[in-house]
This record gives structure tokens, sequence and C-alpha cells, in this order.
């Protein structure tokens, strides 16, 4: 089997802002919901890196389950490792 770490990016909706300083810095963005306010501040494009089986296209299966990792290097790391290791799928 051959693997190959391709890069996913996707937008996330209807996510709670999870930037640290959202109540100091999106104040233009924030809109009220009865007692409580939420941000409305349009999230940014998320990137992750996967490792796809090159023949299939399903993603690669490891002991802990599938991962996503937030960069290329990890994922590489982590096909060197499985691959090290001996493992297939």
């Amino acid at each position: 089997m051959t693997f190959k770490v391709i890069k996913q990016q996707w937008t996330p909706d209807g996510m709670d802002c999870e930037h640290p300083l959202c109540e100091r810095l999106h104040k233009p963005f924030h809109k009220r919901n009865g007692q409580s306010w939420f941000c409305t501040k349009p999230s940014g494009v998320r990137t992750e890196w996967q490792i796809i089986d090159d023949e299939t296209g399903e993603r690669l299966e490891t002991e802990y389950g599938y991962y996503c990792w937030d960069l290329k290097r990890d994922a590489v790391e982590a096909l060197r490792r499985h691959q090290a290791q001996g493992g297939t799928q």
C-alpha cells in the first residue's frame, strides 16, 4: 500500500468563537441574544493534513483511530512511524 499526505481546507460553520481575546478584540462583531451575547465574526479557513491511501482514497486508520494533523511535518512523521512499524492498515 502506498500513502500520501494531503491538505484539507474547510471553513467552520456555526462554531462559537475560540479566539482567546474575543471579548476585547471582536467587540464590533458581538450580538445580543437575550441576556447573553455571541460573536458573529466569520471564521477563517482551517487547514488539516491527512494521510490517505493512494489506491482506495481512504484515510489511514491507526490503533488510535483516524487523525488529522495541524502541520504537514507532523503528518509526514506519523506516516513514517506507521511504515517503520510495518503497518499497512
